[in-house]
């Protein structure tokens, strides 16, 4: 209808190359001295990347990775029994990604009926990926040294080491260069009347680079046959150079430097402990190599390093004139298109919204964002704490129990200064949901918001502070078998039970992303303990080898996993925060006001899965908790046959390995062809419950249509799948 082109290079099927290649030289110079060389290189395509069962193929794009590196390592022995490790490395990296078309995006609601009567809601994107293009390059050289020294008496191994890395990045990910129109249903896309715009202008390239040291000492004492001990103290320090300029109104305004990127030192004790609770026994063979009992465990601090990331978005974040700016228009402030102009010239699209007087201001807004640290920012860190009972059943067969508990502090957290948390109103149908944003700024017929009612200062869009305020809950039990049978075979039977929980799971990589990533039920900047992203509760695995001939040998690595998390939220931003991250009020059918809600939701409790029903029934008439819901169990088979020729002087050197990777694809494949079940695919399901259909001025109430597929997983529908893979690989050792 709008007469895009169709690239020709699109792909039929998801094509991922991955290269990897290793060689190592070692050099014994003389009876004290060896030398190892070690050289790296890495490489991936993915194409198409970016892609989306809800996005047409010329949507995605291809990313190109490579990187290499170079390593040396000269060990010395001493005749006092010092031993001297000096190490040295140096690599590169390079990633770009290129979409299909370079054009802006367009995004369509579409509603499909269902045969429950209920409605599949869904989002199609067509045109150009607001995620492309991308390219970054990084290096990195880093060097240790580290002495230790057994004691005379042999019961204590002392060491202690320094070690210090470079490293230089430019990146630039601006996102959404050539806009993104979104049709709010298919009408509209077919007159070509979108309902808002956005994009991002003067996106720039950012480049940094970081300085890391660090200094240790450490001990191993085995003050008898039995018992050993291993602790140490580790300093740590980070500095960050190439800060963006000072902007001295942000400054006077919230109080907070522009050009104030952290630096920190910090020291992280640890100690560990094992302890053979065996009495001897002479007549036990394996007495000597596998204990009866066996008691483990350890405390210390470990230390992350912030990801590059947040520099990188903060340097384009700043306020200055030169810097990043968002464009916002919704409903009459939305430019005309004029798709024919962007294909010739797709830098042709628009700078800014309408602006006459028939146009509310609030329908319009071109600002730009800050991105500040708080001045007592340092990089996340995690006390882990483990306790472990290894109990050898008869032979070589054990039974293994570990505990573990792990406390993150000073994760990160995000906070929008330039928020008036001050609710404009409150959504009564709703449990007084604050809505930031006057209902003025509120499009009826779409109920589309921007932020810009929101603001402090109207000047500026967010205004996100970067803090390390939060912190993580993890608690783990595993049980595992491991053994031998007579006949050769190996295997490992284990279950691991988990408990995780955090103010926000996010990890990287901008402070836009940080901000969205806790939803939120009310104030964002307040966040909420809740389940994490990767709270699995259950996973059983099982891992075997077993010899077929003295030449042959396979084995196979199965895993059940239970359902991941997921938040049921609301599409769009409804609350009027700029963040589409708001989580959805789950509508009791037998209260709500609107019949359509309420026949849509009983319809959808009637049909959902187990899991899904129980998570809505469970929050009827509330705001949906974080990660309250939870998707199927996912199953996983690998297999690999190795094989090693005995003849031709080989002597068994050279070993020929058969992978097959995710099986479960494969026989999905065999089995029904194409009708396929979705084995073997990355249970992800559907966290969209309501789309925002329009706004009652009179009630101060959003419209809402429901999704007949809410917790749908989607697996048989993917438009690329995660594939089987069988590859051919060989190795051959010389010497």
């Amino acid at each position: 209808a709008l007469g895009l082109p169709s690239p020709t290079n699109v792909p039929s099927r998801k094509i991922g190359d991955n290269s990897v290649a290793l060689v190592r030289f070692d050099w014994f110079l003389n009876d004290e001295n060896s030398l190892t060389v070690r050289g790296d290189y890495r490489g991936s395509t993915q194409d198409p990347t970016r892609s989306n069962p809800y996005a047409l193929p010329a949507s995605a794009g291809v990313s190109v990775t490579a990187g290499s590196g170079i390593a040396a390592t000269l060990t010395s022995n001493f005749e006092s029994g010092l031993i001297n490790e000096l190490r040295g490395y140096y690599s590169r990296d390079n990633n770009h990604a290129e979409g299909y078309l370079t054009l802006p995006a367009g995004r369509v609601r579409i509603s499909s009926p269902l045969g429950d009567s209920t409605q599949a809601l869904s989002v199609v994107s067509f045109g150009g990926n607001p995620g492309f293009p991308s390219a970054g390059s990084s290096s990195l050289v880093e060097a240790a040294d580290e002495i230790s020294l057994l004691s005379k008496d042999r019961k204590h191994r002392v060491r202690m080491g320094t070690l210090f890395d470079l490293n230089t990045f430019r990146q630039n990910v601006t996102t959404n260069r050539l806009g993104t129109f979104t049709y709010n249903s298919l009408a509209a896309f077919l007159d070509d009347t979108p309902d808002s715009y956005s994009r991002t202008l003067l996106g720039q390239e950012r480049a940094g680079k970081t300085v890391a040291g660090a200094l240790y000492i450490g001990d191993t004492w085995r003050p008898n046959q039995k018992v050993q001990v291993v602790y140490g103290l580790r300093a740590e320090g980070t500095r960050i150079d190439d800060p963006p300029p000072l902007n001295s109104d942000v400054m006077a305004k919230f109080g907070l430097r522009t050009n104030d990127f952290p630096s920190e030192v910090h020291f992280s004790p640890r100690v560990g402990f094992s302890i053979n609770l065996t009495k001897p026994n002479p007549n036990d063979p394996f007495s000597q190599f596998q204990p009866a009992f066996l008691l483990r465990g350890g405390i210390g601090e470990f230390r992350a390093k912030t990801p590059t990331g947040l520099f990188t978005s903060a340097a384009g974040a700043t306020g200055l004139v030169n810097t990043e700016q968002s464009v916002s228009c919704i409903g009459p402030a939305v430019p005309t298109t004029d798709w024919s102009s962007y294909i010739a010239d797709p830098t042709s699209t628009p700078t800014s919204c309408i602006e006459n007087p028939s146009v509310p201001s609030n329908f319009a807004s071109v600002e730009p964002s800050v991105t500040v640290f708080a001045p007592d920012f340092e990089a996340p860190r995690s006390w882990r704490g483990s306790l472990g009972l290894q109990h050898r059943l008869w032979g070589n067969m054990t039974l293994s129990a570990d505990a573990s508990y792990a406390r993150g502090v000073a994760l990160y957290g995000v906070t929008d200064l330039n928020l008036n948390t001050t609710p404009a109103f409150r959504l009564a149908d709703e449990g007084d949901r604050p809505v930031y944003a006057p209902a003025s700024a509120i499009v009826p017929n779409t109920g589309q918001v921007t932020s810009s009612g929101s603001r402090i200062y109207p000047e500026y869009g967010q205004v996100l502070e970067l803090n390390s305020g939060l912190q993580s809950d993890t608690r783990q039990l595993t049980v595992s078998m491991n053994g031998a049978t007579s006949g050769g075979l190996v295997f490992t039977f284990a279950y691991t039970l988990q408990r995780t929980r955090d103010e926000s799971s996010f990890t990287c990589c901008s402070a836009a992303q940080g901000f969205g990533s806790p939803t939120t039920a009310g104030n964002p900047d307040v966040n909420e303990w809740a389940p994490g992203d990767n709270d699995i509760r259950n996973t059983l695995q099982t891992f075997f080898t077993k010899p077929i001939k003295s030449w042959m040998d396979i084995t196979a690595n199965a895993r059940l996993s239970s359902g991941v998390p997921f938040t049921p939220i609301v599409s769009g931003d409804i609350n009027g925060d700029g963040s589409r991250n708001d989580r959805a009020f789950i509508f009791n059918p037998a209260t709500t006001q609107d019949p359509a809600v309420a026949a849509a939701m009983k319809a959808l409790i009637a049909s959902a899965p187990s899991n899904i029903r129980d998570c809505l029934v469970a929050q009827l008439g509330t705001i949906a908790g974080r990660n309250s819901c939870r998707g199927p169990w996912t199953p996983s088979l690998d297999m690999q046959a190795n094989f090693h020729p005995e003849g031709f002087g080989m002597h068994q050197k050279m070993t020929f390995s058969l992978v097959a990777s995710n099986v479960l694809a494969g026989l999905d494949q065999l089995l029904h062809g194409s009708k396929l079940q979705g084995w073997g695919q990355f249970n992800r399901s559907d966290p969209t419950l309501l789309y925002v259909r329009g706004f009652n001025p009179a009630t101060n109430e959003y419209i809402y249509d429901v999704n007949g597929r809410f917790g749908s997983t989607n697996t048989a529908r993917a438009v690329y799948r995660q594939p089987f893979v069988l590859a051919l690989q060989a190795r051959l050792a010389l010497g």
